[in-house]
């Protein structure tokens, strides 16, 4: 964004620089491009000075510094526009980095869990085989097995 604004005011510089250049408001027109001559009526026989080729426009003062400018201006665009390229380049590696370490602290996180699901299904069955075992023993020894009752 500031590359554009620096660009921007690069081109209002190159401007003011050119506006001494061109002196007046005539100057501006030796530049334009004749016009067309207007429709003639039907049967006008032209003078002998309206079929003439038009007279070669002065050359304007300044243009070769307007090219310069142009070009140097184009320049800075081209740089920044390169800049910005580079820029959008490094964001797009950094994101795909940042979604490639999203994804493997993911895949690290489903198998701790999984890990911590098998452990959990363990200690619960050795819980439920020892509450069966006392269970078993709480019965023998309400049975009469005297051998099966806390000592």
């Amino acid at each position: 964004m500031q590359s554009r604004i620096r660009t921007a005011a690069a081109l209002l510089a190159a401007l003011a620089a050119l506006a001494p250049a061109v002196a007046s408001a005539q100057d501006w027109q030796n530049a334009l491009p004749p016009k067309a001559p207007a429709a003639r009526p039907a049967g006008h026989t032209p003078a002998p000075t309206e079929n003439a080729p038009p007279a070669p426009a002065k050359p304007v003062e300044g243009v070769d510094e307007a090219e310069a400018l142009n070009a140097k201006v184009n320049a800075l665009n081209a740089e920044a526009e390169a800049r910005d390229r580079a820029r959008d380049a490094e964001y797009a590696r950094r994101q795909a980095e940042y979604e490639a370490k999203k994804a493997a602290d993911a895949a690290e996180y489903a198998r701790a869990q999984a890990d911590y699901q098998r452990q959990k299904a363990a200690v619960e069955a050795q819980r439920q085989r020892d509450l069966a075992d006392w269970q078993a023993r709480v019965t023998a020894c309400k049975g009469g097995d005297s051998s099966a009752c806390a000592k």
